[in-house]
């Protein structure tokens, strides 16, 4: 299997949006934390598409 396959990005994505939101996770709980106006921009920033 090619580093270019469709399911291999799929998980590099994967990776990638875990490794985002872990920031926004308490580090004990796994909970999402209440996020601030600023922060809620910059996940829909970081995940915004269009």
């Amino acid at each position: 299997m090619s580093s270019d396959s469709p399911t291999s990005a799929k998980i590099l994505n994967l990776e990638r949006a875990s490794n985002f939101m872990r920031q926004f996770r308490d580090p004990d709980s796994r909970e999402l934390k209440k996020l601030s106006a600023n922060q809620f921009m910059e996940v829909w920033s970081h995940y915004d598409r269009d």
